[in-house]
């Protein structure tokens, strides 16, 4: 008799595949959760790196920035100056470390502290912002110049057609510096005027006569006895407070103009056009490109000319340092000077020259 085999019951099968999917989702859910974890990591500390650089940068700049625009030395301390830059903000801070009897003993510390502010460097609103600080010791030094004398022109021929009374003097009028040559030009370019000679119009060492710099023009050496960088000031190395390129310009100005010895540029000649008398007691120092007419003048500090530069009339005075004929440094031909024409005075003044430059 054969019989058939018998089923099991349909309740008792065991089951994996629903168990083993419920596993492999599990895996691969994690998997991708650690994935994007991981890629979100990657971008968090690629964006937190690119701010740090970037605050970096801010505060590098905000650094530069504060040492190129504060000029004179901070009266009080700490002095704080905020400044903006395209990719953040700088918070700039000078302190004096160390006092001293001078200025040029004084030790300071300035610290920048740098903020990226530019747009995505941030995850989310909730995520902080970059920011650096930078330190960096320093010294005051003011700035110097070399004093040839209290006129000095590059000029090839200069002549004085002066009054009794005229004098050009190296001795300086502040007391405290040796004295310098009352005028200062190439060899043998020196034309006095009838009882005008040098032993009367000009002080100084070598008294009585000119100090001769060297040969006339572009290729001669007496250029090279003038220390000044003429193409940079001309580029604007030196900013200039009050531009000039016309008469009517001087109409703006008054003593006040000139109460914290600005720099002043003329752009162009100063002619008899220019009405001097609206500057009358100017101070600072004072830039001219062209040729200057100085008549009836009045100034204390540094005297820049890049033509020739006459001093005229009856009551010009200049008592700091003049220096002229500069184009001849950019290997331009200046022309013959008249450098005096009436009853003027220029006096060396080491004093007027360091508050200029201060």
């Amino acid at each position: 008799m054969i019989t058939s085999p018998k089923t099991m019951p349909h309740g008792d099968r065991g089951g994996f595949a629903l168990p083993m999917l419920l596993l492999v989702t599990l895996i691969l859910t994690v998997s991708i959760s650690a994935g994007f974890m991981l890629s979100s990591a990657e971008n968090s500390a690629g964006s937190d790196h690119d701010a740090q650089l970037q605050a970096y940068t801010v505060a590098q700049q905000g650094l530069e920035r504060y040492l190129t625009d504060v000029t004179s030395l901070p009266t009080t301390f700490p002095n704080t100056r905020t400044i903006t830059t395209s990719d953040g903000r700088a918070v700039v801070t000078m302190r004096r470390m160390k006092t001293g009897s001078t200025r040029d003993s004084m030790v300071f510390v300035i610290t920048s502290v740098g903020t990226a502010t530019a747009p995505g460097l941030q995850l989310s609103s909730r995520s902080p912002q970059g920011e650096r600080v930078i330190s960096q010791f320093i010294s005051w030094v003011d700035a110097s110049f070399d004093v040839n004398a209290a006129f000095t022109s590059l000029a090839p021929n200069n002549r004085d057609n002066g009054t009794p009374g005229l004098k050009f003097d190296g001795n300086d009028a502040c007391g405290v510096a040796p004295p310098v040559a009352g005028l200062a030009i190439p060899d043998g370019s020196y034309s006095p005027n009838g009882a005008n000679s040098g032993a009367t119009n000009i002080a100084g060492d070598p008294n009585g006569s000119p100090e001769y710099l060297g040969t006339s023009g572009p290729s001669g050496t007496a250029k090279d006895s003038i220390g000044i960088d003429w193409a940079g000031i001309l580029a604007g190395d030196i900013a200039a407070d009050i531009v000039a390129t016309r008469p009517s310009d001087l109409a703006m100005l008054n003593a006040s103009s000139f109460a914290s010895w600005p720099v002043m540029k003329v752009i162009g000649d100063i002619t008899n056009g220019y009405n001097l008398t609206q500057i009358q007691g100017g101070q600072g120092i004072l830039i001219v490109t062209g040729n200057a007419l100085f008549s009836n003048f009045y100034w204390d500090g540094i005297v820049l000319v890049g033509g020739t530069a006459e001093m005229s009339g009856t009551t010009s005075n200049m008592e700091g340092a003049l220096i002229a004929g500069l184009n001849v440094l950019l290997g331009q031909t200046v022309g013959s000077a008249t450098v005096a024409n009436g009853l003027v005075h220029a006096t060396y003044n080491s004093c007027h020259v360091d508050e200029a430059l201060a």
